[in-house]
């Protein structure tokens, strides 16, 4: 049997649930708490971390409730908290699905009890004082929490003698004194947001978004000190402080050794750790740090000004942004104008830009400058924020502005968090790193793009990684006997001097705005063919989002993709209305044009006409050839009026143009009025006398006109213009053998290419092959060219047995033709005829 109990050090993961059980005793008052108060607030008394959440699809979105800008919700739903049925809170919750990602973004509004937007808060807040709380009220009786009595924990005085109840008490106070205050931190700031809402005080979204941050600062800054001080077998801060020490029961003998004493560390001895703790706020100001705050602040100052004097507003504007330096792609690369990268890390999008970035950098300055010294703090601030505007304008779009000093600011807090490897392990350096942990955790765990009042994580990553790189340098150069870094002057020298170097494009590229002209694409850059314009349309875009030529060969390239085609074809719109609104009509007219000809060889009919309809609303002058390529889809889709009614139009404004009359013959033809259609290919042949195609297409119309003869001299004349016309070769030879005159293949097709289609049907027909390898041969990876194959083929193998008067074995395939055949072919309208004749 034991005399007394054996006690050994908490480890991490056993006071880590500890923790964890007796936050849920906590939040489970919260909740209870919120189930009472929600009903008798009207939801303004709410708790958001409900264990469970009922969520089910909007029906109708509350009138009060305002989408930012550029979210496009994919999901609307309201979703109610709950604690044993009771709501505790009830959000209106707006989802958005990244496109090509997992990831989904929301924004939740809080829901009064009769479902409308109100003003919240959230005693969740309260969870963190209210566990310092509990767990002292029990302790100080002697009594464990339910977490700790469940894990063998106690907490207990590290002193070797008896020590007095009351000192005991005091002690504990002293503990959960300090483990409280970073909890009060986040909680008198919503105390605050929440108090200046109510009152109808207007306070922008980033701001209190900002201020929420900055209030859960400390708090993160506590829990990853305590937590990296607990992983090494340490005290927290607030033990150390308290003299108070965690400790696990153990039965039987000690399963480690006893602790080593507070402070024996490697490097500085213990009554040097404990003035370090008491003195680690004790240190030089740091005023370079304030001289780059102060910097900040007079620029925003001036962005304020320009702003009001350009547009009497109060807030800063994109035009300000990019009047003071903002970086982009396009501004930098394309224009040429690299100082940007420089003046970008100065400028704010709002007070709440920075106002963030100002106290961070306070903060950092205050732990850093006195390790780093003003000459290194200043290079990593300056080559950190090249290198974030360099990371910022390589990955972002080409269109979007960067703007922020954070990009600087994670270079110097990267570099702290290396540098602090060399600094002695004392209260300073346990500090330094928690801060510079949390900051850049909340920096890269946020969501967000880069816009106004969003985040660039591009930025943030450049800098963090050359900040991470300079500390790397730092600790290269560091001076084991005055523990300081050395090179702060030529690191100094470098970084102005690769500043000074981006203002000489001042001289060549100007400085302030920059003429649209010049983003678009370079002459030399212009791709030569259609092809090429389409396969680099995406980079087009990417690198020239200015440029209305980068969009419109991109709303070719998406092909059938509707939503994708119809963007593209807006920021045409937009960017040739910045570009030179005085020929936008035309712009437009064109874009419809040839997006509408893409869709049309596409067979997309019904996207065909509808873009060649908003090609003629346009107030460009009328071209006759959209209602032609009108006339054409509309006799794909079967609307042979309409067809009719654009080709005479077509005709009526062009007279002169015989492609016009042959397009209106064709749709004579496909109404089954061949006569007319043989009179406009008589008016269009008195302009082209030798226009084999247009010969062929009349000498094929005679023939159903019942007039053989004719036929054959207008396709005889054809081959004579033409012998390579396989078409005009097999219609030789069906017309005289059907009229009685015999087969004339053998002598017509000898200037046929025989390699490519329709050499099949020429070969099948002279008895080469059989009609399955015919049918073989219409096979084509492309299927608009197998469709398109398959019913000349049925068409002709029709023909084939018309020759032999085999009716009955004619008319499948002849009904294949007239309902499968594009009605644009001569194949579809001579099908229909035959069937016709057939018929009789």
């Amino acid at each position: 049997m034991r005399d007394a109990p054996d006690w050994v050090k908490g480890g991490v993961l056993r006071r880590g649930l500890a923790f964890l059980i007796d936050l849920v005793v906590v939040m489970i008052v919260t909740q209870a708490l919120a189930a009472v108060l929600f009903p008798l607030s009207n939801g303004a008394l709410i708790d958001g971390s409900s264990f469970m959440t009922d969520c089910r699809p909007a029906q109708g979105r509350p009138a009060t409730i305002e989408i930012p800008a550029g979210f496009r919700p994919t999901s609307e739903s309201i979703c109610t908290k709950s604690l044993l049925g009771q709501p505790t809170a009830r959000l209106y919750t707006l989802s958005r699905q990244e496109a090509g990602s997992s990831v989904t973004t929301s924004l939740s509004y809080a829901l009064s009890a009769e479902y409308q937007m109100t003003l919240a808060f959230d005693l969740s807040v309260l969870q963190w004082p209210l566990l310092a709380l509990m767990r002292w009220l029990l302790e100080i009786r002697g009594v464990p929490s339910l977490g700790r009595h469940l894990l063998s924990l106690r907490v207990l005085p590290r002193w070797d003698e008896p020590v007095a109840a009351a000192e005991i008490r005091a002690a504990l106070a002293r503990r959960y004194i300090l483990f409280a205050l970073p909890g009060v931190a986040p909680l008198a700031m919503a105390i605050l947001l929440f108090a200046a809402l109510r009152s109808g005080a207007p306070l922008p979204n980033d701001l209190a978004s900002i201020l929420g941050f900055l209030g859960n600062l400390p708090l993160a800054m506590a829990v990853i000190a305590a937590l990296y001080a607990i992983a090494r077998g340490r005290d927290a801060f607030y033990d150390e402080a308290a003299g108070t020490t965690v400790l696990r029961l153990v039965n039987g003998a000690r399963e480690v050794a006893s602790e080593q004493p507070p402070g024996a560390e490697t490097g500085i001895s213990g009554d040097a750790s404990r003035k370090a703790a008491l003195s680690a706020g004790l240190r030089p100001i740091p005023w370079a740090t304030l001289a780059l705050a102060a910097l900040l602040i007079l620029v925003f100052i001036g962005e304020l000004a320009e702003t009001y004097v350009r547009s009497q507003s109060l807030g800063v504007t994109g035009v300000t942004i990019v009047l003071f330096g903002g970086v982009s792609s396009e501004l930098a690369i394309q224009a040429g104008q690299w100082y940007r990268l420089v003046l970008a890390m100065f400028l704010h999008w709002s007070a709440a830009h920075l106002i963030g970035n100002v106290v961070i950098l306070a903060l950092a300055g205050w732990f850093l400058q006195p390790v780093l010294g003003r000459g290194w703090l200043l290079a990593i601030f300056l080559l950190g924020g090249l290198a974030g505007a360099l990371g910022s304008i390589l990955v972002n779009p080409a269109i979007l502005i960067g703007a922020g000093a954070s990009g600087a600011i994670m270079a110097v807090i990267a570099a702290g968090l290396v540098v602090s490897l060399r600094l002695a392990d004392d209260a300073r350096r346990l500090w330094l790193q928690a801060f510079c942990v949390a900051i850049l955790l909340a920096t890269f765990l946020a969501g967000g793009r880069l816009a106004a009042g969003e985040l660039d994580h591009a930025s943030h990553g450049g800098g963090a990684l050359t900040g991470a790189m300079l500390g790397a340098l730092i600790l290269r150069s560091w001076d084991a006997g005055t523990r300081r870094p050395r090179w702060a002057r030529p690191a100094l020298a470098v970084a102005l001097g690769l500043t000074a170097l981006t203002f000489l494009s001042i001289p060549r590229a100007g400085f302030g705005d920059v003429a649209l002209a010049r983003l678009t694409i370079p002459p030399e850059q212009v791709p030569k063919t259609d092809a090429e314009w389409f396969a680099r349309s995406a980079e087009l875009v990417r690198q020239y989002p200015r440029d209305p030529r980068s969009h419109l060969a991109h709303a070719v390239a998406v092909g059938n993709d509707k939503a994708a085609r119809e963007r593209a074809l807006t920021l045409v719109s937009r960017t040739q209305a910045a570009l030179s609104p005085a020929s936008l009509p035309e712009v437009e007219q064109n874009a419809f044009l040839v997006v509408g000809e893409a869709r049309r060889k596409a067979r997309d009919w019904e996207a065909a006409r509808d873009l060649f309809t908003r090609a003629s609303a346009t107030t460009a002058p009328p071209m006759p050839a959209i209602y032609g390529w009108r006339a054409q889809t509309e006799l794909a889709l079967g609307l042979l009026d309409a067809a009719l009614e654009d080709a005479e139009v077509q005709v009526r404004l062009q007279p002169s143009s015989t492609q016009a009359l042959v397009d209106l013959a064709g749709i004579f033809d496909a109404m089954g009025r061949q006569r007319d259609a043989i009179t406009r290919l008589d008016q269009a042949l008195a302009m082209e006398p030798d226009n084999a195609g247009i010969l062929r297409y009349r000498g094929w119309l005679a023939f159903f006109d019942g007039r053989p003869k004719k036929a054959i001299q207008d396709l005889e004349r054809a081959l004579t213009l033409k012998p390579e016309d396989a078409y005009a070769a097999l219609w030789l030879h069906i017309v005289s053998a059907r009229s009685g005159r015999g087969g004339r293949l053998a002598s017509a097709a000898k200037g046929v290419d025989m390699t490519v289609w329709p050499a099949p049907i020429i070969q099948f027909y002279r008895g080469e092959i059989d009609r399955n390898v015919l049918r073989a041969a219409t096979q084509s990876r492309d299927p608009i060219t197998h469709g398109e194959q398959t019913c000349e083929a049925n068409f002709y193998l029709g023909e084939w047995h018309l020759l032999e008067n085999a009716k009955a074995e004619a008319d499948p395939f002849i009904f294949y033709a007239a309902t499968s055949c594009p009605k644009t072919f001569v194949e579809w309208a001579a099908a229909r005829t035959e069937r016709r004749l057939i018929e009789r």
